[in-house]
């Protein structure tokens, strides 16, 4: 009922697996590739450049206003994290 075929769903599967999902960190911006067959779950996996939240390009165009909260919490995070140490 007006679902994506068999095929469809094959075909993108290999692509991500491939070439992986477009990810950004919601922390420094950083960009990158995420695979998940290789590095698991993209919700366990931190920046590789200073461990904050990696999130995929998609879901940040299309949920902007969450993307700049979750944003601005992790930078504050980060800041916390900072000055303790």
């Amino acid at each position: 009922m007006g679902g994506v075929s068999e095929a469809v769903t094959a075909a993108i599967r290999r692509r991500v697996e491939r070439y992986g999902l477009r990810v950004v960190c919601l922390a420094c911006g950083v960009r990158g590739r995420h695979r998940p067959s290789i590095d698991g779950r993209l919700r366990k996996r931190p920046c590789p450049k200073c461990g904050g939240r990696l999130r995929t390009v998609h879901w940040v165009a299309t949920h902007e206003a969450a993307a700049a909260v979750e944003a601005r919490e992790e930078r504050a995070v980060q800041r916390a994290v900072t000055r303790w140490e």
